[in-house]
């Protein structure tokens, strides 16, 4: 992955490229392999406030960590669309850490999947 500076507030990224990209590896939670050996995300869209409902649903997220469907494990992502360019991501790293993330015109390493099933079903 590379990044450019733009601006003081502004980046430019270049993701790796999916080596893995299943949009329905367990219902409506995705599986994304970020480069080839690749970094695992099971990503979700989430319909409540993720903020607000982070502490309820950790558990959630470090089940699927752990589901079989994600053999390698995985990062789990939720994200939020909040606005037209504005993504919320919240992710239970394999460190077993949560993360929050306020990804700006989608530029975030976690954000393939989420914009993948973000441009298909916001």
């Amino acid at each position: 992955m590379s990044g450019w500076r733009l601006s003081e507030t502004q980046f430019k990224v270049k993701l790796n490229n999916p080596g893995v990209l299943d949009l329905n590896r367990k219902g409506d939670i995705a599986y994304v392999e970020l480069g080839t050996p690749g970094v695992p995300h099971a990503v979700a869209r989430y319909d409540g406030d993720l903020w607000a409902d982070a502490d309820c649903i950790w558990d959630h997220m470090m089940q699927l960590r752990h589901d079989p469907a994600f053999p390698k494990g995985a990062n789990v992502n939720f994200h939020q669309w909040v606005g037209e360019n504005e993504v919320r991501i919240l992710t239970f790293e394999r460190a077993e850490k949560m993360v929050q993330v306020v990804a700006n015109h989608l530029v975030n390493g976690n954000v393939v999947a989420e914009y993948t099933i973000g441009a298909t079903t916001k």
